[in-house]
Order: C-alpha cells, then sequence, then structure tokens
C-alpha cells in the first residue's frame, strides 16, 4: 500500500508542471515556458514509468491478498526481503518498456519577438514529417527500438497485469464463495459457554453457529464487493489507455502533436483517456486504503493523538508512592 500511495504521489507531481501551464500566470512567464518546453516530455516519461509501476504493485496486492486469504497462518520469513527485490526489479523492467517516452518525440524550441516570448513544437518521430516540410532526424533503427518498446509498454505495462488482476481476484471471490471465509472465525470458540448446569444448550449453540456464519457471509460480501471494484476501476481506467495506445503503435498517423492543431478529435481522445488514467491513480487511494478497516482504525488513531496530543501519564500507583516521597526527612 505503502508503495501505491508513494507512486501515486510522485505521478501527479510529475503532471503539475503541466497543469500550472495551463494558468495564464505561469504560462505567459517566459522563464516559466522555457522551463517546461525543455523538460515537459521527461516529465511525461517519468508519470509514464510510475504508471506502469502503480499497476504492476496493484498485481502484486491482489496476489498477496488472495493467498493471504487462502492461507492466513502462513507466514515466510522471507517474504519481505523477495517483495523487496520483487519491487526494484519491477521498477527496473517498467523504466526500460516506458523509456522510449523520453526521446519518442522531438521538440523544437523558438525565440520571437526580439526574443521576448518563446514557442514550441514537438512532433511524433514516427510521424510523416515530409507532409510538413520537415526532415526526420531520427534514424531507422532508433524507429525500430521506439516501436518494439511501445508493443512492450502495451503488453508488460497494460496488458499482462489486467490478466494477472483478474484472474487473482476471481480466485479471491471463488474461494471466498467456496469456503465461507474461515479467516475471523478460525480458532473454535471454548465449549464452556455452551454448558449451562452441566447440560449442553442447543440454544446457545445453534445461536453461535448462526453468528459465525452471518459473520462469514458478511466478510464473503464485502471481499467479493472489494475485489469486484477492483477488476471494475482498473478495466474502465487502463483498457481505454492501453487500445490508444495499441492503435497508434500500429498507426502512428493517429498520434495528436502540435501540428495537428486542425484535428480536435485527436486531442479529445487523449485527453479522455488521459482523464480516466489519472481517476484511476486517485480512486487507488480510496480502494486499498480507505476500505480497509485496520488502515481506518490507524488513520483515526493517528488523526486523534494530533488532534489531541497525549500527555504524560503517572503511574496507577503515583498516589500511593507521593506521599511516601515527600513524607521522607531531609537532613541539613
Amino acid at each position: 500500500f505503502a508503495c501505491i500511495a508513494m507512486s501515486d504521489i510522485f505521478f501527479f507531481c510529475m503532471l503539475t508542471p503541466a497543469c500550472l501551464a495551463s494558468f495564464d500566470v505561469f504560462a505567459r512567464e517566459w522563464a516559466y515556458r522555457d522551463f517546461f518546453f525543455t523538460s515537459k516530455v521527461h516529465f511525461y516519461g517519468v508519470a509514464n514509468w510510475l504508471s506502469a509501476f502503480t499497476i504492476w504493485v496493484v498485481c502484486i496486492v491482489s496476489i498477496e491478498r488472495f493467498f493471504a486469504v487462502k492461507d492466513p497462518l502462513k507466514r515466510n520469513k522471507t517474504e519481505d526481503v523477495l517483495n523487496r527485490h520483487i519491487i526494484f526489479a519491477l521498477m527496473g523492467l517498467t523504466f526500460i518498456t516506458t523509456s522510449y517516452v523520453h526521446f519518442n518525440q522531438k521538440c523544437k524550441t523558438k525565440h520571437i519577438c526580439s526574443g521576448n516570448q518563446i514557442v514550441n513544437v514537438c512532433v511524433d518521430v514516427r510521424a510523416d514529417w515530409n507532409s510538413w516540410g520537415g526532415i526526420n532526424p531520427t534514424s531507422q533503427v532508433m524507429l525500430t527500438v521506439i516501436v518494439l518498446l511501445r508493443i512492450s509498454h502495451v503488453l508488460i505495462a497494460i496488458a499482462i497485469p489486467l490478466i494477472i488482476i483478474l484472474y487473482f481476484n476471481f480466485l479471491l471471490i471463488h474461494h471466498a464463495r467456496k469456503v465461507g471465509f474461515t479467516f475471523n472465525g478460525s480458532i473454535p470458540k471454548n465449549r464452556d459457554d455452551t454448558l449451562l448446569d452441566g447440560k449442553d444448550s442447543n440454544l446457545a449453540s445453534v445461536s453461535r453457529r448462526h453468528s459465525e456464519t452471518a459473520s462469514r457471509q458478511r466478510i464473503e460480501y464485502r471481499v467479493t464487493n472489494i475485489a469486484i471494484v477492483i477488476v471494475t476501476v482498473f478495466l474502465v481506467t487502463n483498457v481505454p489507455s492501453a487500445i490508444m495506445l495499441s492503435y497508434q503503435t500500429l498507426d502512428p498517423s493517429t498520434y495528436y502533436s502540435d501540428v495537428d492543431h486542425g484535428d480536435q478529435s485527436k486531442y479529445s481522445v487523449q485527453v479522455i483517456c488521459a482523464f480516466l488514467t489519472m481517476s484511476g491513480k486517485a480512486i487507488n487511494f480510496f480502494i486499498f486504503c480507505l476500505l480497509s478497516k485496520n488502515f481506518r482504525k490507524r488513520l483515526r488513531s493517528k488523526f486523534m493523538q494530533c488532534l489531541c496530543p497525549t500527555r504524560t501519564r503517572l503511574p496507577s500507583n503515583a498516589f500511593e508512592l507521593g506521599p511516601r516521597r515527600f513524607s521522607k526527612k531531609f537532613n541539613l
């Protein structure tokens, strides 16, 4: 959960410069325009990397939740170390698959109006540069690498994680309905409370079984709903981006660039897909954090500690020790 939260926070930080550029106070500032135009491609590259990494962390969380529910008493001591290695491996893998974003476009910056204004144009390296009188400086080898990385981005960062998340969440739902989720009631209660004057109380036994069944049904219902929400949110927020990325990989002319001012349909599609992706990142916090009872309990505890700082408590026998301490005579 910490990895998901930190990754999403940095993801939105990488998009902050683009958001600030939409305000006139920043857009009309020469220094900010120069900074944003020269670095926006790299901001987008890091944002794509963090997005792909977060998707894989969601996969790990889905896998861990399934095995934790399936066998809650089994705990491997090397789990933390193994997860740490997996996290670093996924960071490297997703960085490689999304690295093409840093050189997927060629951007040109020009100073006009006697150097008082600065404009910028970015064009996809796979676009038809001859149509607007330009010469593509990218080699054929680099173009091939970019296409391969784009395909790997679709497969590794979206398609494969989607299959994993669907598979393990459906397994979780099936397991919840099959075993009735004895996670909270796996340890049997003492039968002493069922004895009444030396005889078994059938009424108490039936009542206890009914209570345990109701508790299992509530947990099953809750876990099933969470799994369905995770799958639905992932599908709605990531599949459109995967389709758009796949389509742009097959047909580079569908990619919107700064020279396509007349074609607003390309721009609208990219804006909608970007909005869905960012919405998914924001919803992750509510799904994986606020829906957790343990997280809400700890958050409430931390909030109350900040609101009402705890004072130093005296021991329970302080009033007994106090008079004895002060009753001692001091010899000067």
